[in-house]
């Protein structure tokens, strides 16, 4: 074969190459171009790099460069011992989805498992070394890997809240600092297009968490993308939302950061680091609709978008939907998050035709959200003439619902704001599986209406409900599709009580959703070994008698049957073990909780004593409380 030939061999290969990646790549910008313009989940960009995957492998180069290589001449995760301790791990043979932004690096490789580095020495940990390890509490298996809710999904990405964009602003308009750790958050749009999956580093390393998307929970993405958490979605109508939304700035970490449903006016701005200290309004910031983009003759728009952070504050946001102009020209449309109009930049955008959207298509679904009736229970004695309902529930990390009781004369309503609790057992789906979803619940009406009441009536409600008004968690819950159960946060244990005590709170409101009478406080579907249960590989068939002959045969089953029932010891086992950890968390944190009241030192909000004093008994419980419940029906399931 001559030289031409080659050369034509050659350049017919790389485009078949190229044609084969994009078809099954989202290489929006390109094939190793000068620029990546839209951040999808083969190529991204950030401050400090651009990145692109080819065959498998992640390619780099910095903004201002024009020459690819390889990312730490690897392209491949890989694990350092001298440097990241225990987290040795195999090199993945492909890397196929990645994000970046502000200075961080999340990629999946073919399996679903997760790898990250830091991208800038100023991040928490060194730069440029890999990590498999992710999630709290790290263990055995203390990585992530995409599971049956996100392995379909329809786009995912990860938003860094750190120096680069420095602080964020809450709803009454107050600045706080991004502390001294920031965080990465993970976004997953599920395949239904209907539910947001989210995790990061200092939650169980498992996709149970949600945030409900917009119209309550019934709008339908096309696709999401996010930086420095700030989350935005597409449908298929060409409807745009945007929101700033994360498991710290959404309320559900009290232990770390101060929060309050009044207004109040903050002095610190977000440049001061002590901003970090000053309470976060909730609730967190509504979705926000974005000005829709005005089509022209050819113009067309794709469910291709990016949200990339480019400066400070909640404002730093440039949003880009890739598309066609009037005249059928590439490129993407492009503005501000806050700003009012879109403007078209003409750019060499590939896109398939199955990239653009489809506007005959519905952007609402189903209805999402629960209602619940029940009655007050008081000291374990159920007050029958006392009715109570919550509606508008969507059992998300986050939630508001509306909440009434009556006696048959009397009725008494207000806004509940649930926000999920940090526990550290891992789980699937909880609300929706049979396991609950726990909360702190904060309470919001017009205190002086309780006076408009009389009786028994008022006295109940003002034990339970008077200067409640927006004071903090003062109730507790956790609810499933079947059932929510309502108390009364105690928020602090006594001194000297014993930590595994429990008392139980005097007032609780017990619901169920219509035609449910049993109230199932854990199903099978939370114990995935009982799937396997059934399996055809362990049973012999039934009514059927078995001779000497087929004796391997059977022997094959009992063998079976043996790893299996080892499975099932082992994973009790392990429960076990977890469940011994919780105690002795429990009674650790009971000792430093004394200490830090003799001493007044829980006075003291400088290192957030006082945050992790006054909330961790009780998130500490409710960990103890779940391990203790998986336990113990491990044990009623597993044995039978």
């Amino acid at each position: 074969m001559n030289f031409f030939n080659i050369k034509k061999v050659f350049f017919i290969a790389a485009i078949f190459l190229i044609s084969d990646l994009k078809i099954n790549s989202q290489d929006a910008s390109g094939f190793l171009p000068d620029e990546i313009f839209l951040r999808t989940m083969t190529q991204s960009h950030c401050k400090y790099f651009d990145f692109t995957i080819v065959d498998g492998r992640i390619y780099a180069k910095k903004p201002s460069e024009k020459k690819w290589r390889l990312f730490l001449k690897t392209g491949l995760p890989y694990s350092k011992m001298n440097t990241t301790g225990l987290d040795e791990f195999p090199i993945p043979e492909r890397v196929a989805e990645i994000s970046a932004d502000g200075d961080s690096l999340y990629v999946f490789d073919n399996n679903g498992i997760l790898y990250t580095t830091f991208l800038d020495r100023s991040a928490p940990e060194s730069p440029f070394v890999w990590k498999r390890a992710f999630g709290f509490p790290k263990g055995e298996n203390g990585f992530l890997k995409q599971d049956e809710f996100t392995k379909n999904k329809r786009a995912w990405s990860m938003g860094c809240r750190r120096k680069d964009v420095l602080y964020h602003t809450d709803i009454y308009g107050n600045e706080h600092h991004y502390g001294t750790m920031g965080l990465e958050t993970i976004y997953f749009l599920t395949e239904d297009g209907l539910h947001i999956r989210f995790t990061d580093s200092g939650l169980p390393a498992d996709f149970s968490r949600q945030i409900q998307v917009p119209l309550n929970g019934r709008f339908i993405s096309e696709s999401l993308s996010a930086s420095a958490d700030t989350i935005f979605l597409i449908g298929a109508k060409g409807t745009m939302y945007t929101r700033l939304v994360d498991f710290d700035t959404m309320g559900c970490d009290p232990m770390w950061f101060q929060y309050t449903y009044d207004k109040l006016e903050q002095k610190k701005k977000g440049k001061n680091y002590f901003s970090n200290y000053s309470p976060w309004a909730l609730p967190a910031e509504e979705w926000l609709e974005q000005p829709k983009i005005q089509i022209e003759g050819k113009g067309r728009l794709s469910k291709i978008i990016s949200i990339a952070q480019n400066g400070q504050g909640n404002g730093a946001r440039i949003l880009r939907v890739a598309g066609t102009d009037k005249d059928g020209n590439t490129g993407f449309y492009e503005k501000s998050i806050f700003d009012s109009e879109w403007k078209f930049v003409e750019k060499e955008i590939y896109l398939e035709e199955s990239d653009f959207l489809d506007s005959t298509k519905n952007e609402l679904g189903e209805e999402a959200e629960f209602s619940y009736t029940g009655n007050l229970i008081i000291s374990d004695s159920t007050k029958e003439n006392f009715k109570c309902s919550l509606k508008g529930v969507s059992l998300m990390s986050e939630d508001k619902c509306i909440f009434e009781i009556s006696d048959g004369e009397q009725t008494f309503s207000c806004t509940l704001f649930p926000l999920e609790k940090w526990t550290y057992p891992k789980r699937k789906n909880p609300g929706f599986d049979g396991t609950p979803r726990n909360y702190f619940i904060t309470a919001e009406f017009d205190e002086s209406k309780l006076e408009n009441y009389s009786g028994e009536f008022k006295k109940i409600i003002d034990e339970i409900f008077k200067n409640k008004n927006h004071n903090l968690f003062a109730f507790t819950g956790e609810g499933t599709k079947e059932y929510f159960e309502i108390g009364i946060n105690t928020k602090r244990l006594k001194l000297l009580k014993k930590p595994f005590s429990s008392k139980s709170v005097k007032y609780i409101f017990m619901m169920t959703r219509e035609g449910i009478e049993e109230i199932p406080k854990i199903s099978k579907f939370a114990l995935p070994l009982l799937k396997d249960f059934k399996n055809e590989n362990l049973l012999l068939e039934h009514g059927r008698t078995y001779s000497i002959k087929e004796r391997t045969f059977v022997q094959s089953k009992i063998n079976e049957n043996k790893k299996y029932r080892e499975l099932l010891n082992s994973d009790l086992e392990q429960f076990e073990e977890l469940k011994k950890t919780a105690r002795h968390t429990r009674w650790g944190y009971s000792a430093l909780d004394f200490i830090t009241t003799i001493t007044f030192l829980n006075k003291i909000n400088f290192p957030k004593i006082k945050q992790l004093s006054t909330y961790g008994a009780d998130l500490l419980a409710t960990n103890f409380s779940s391990f203790e419940e998986l336990v113990q029906y491990r044990n009623f399931v597993y044995r039978k």
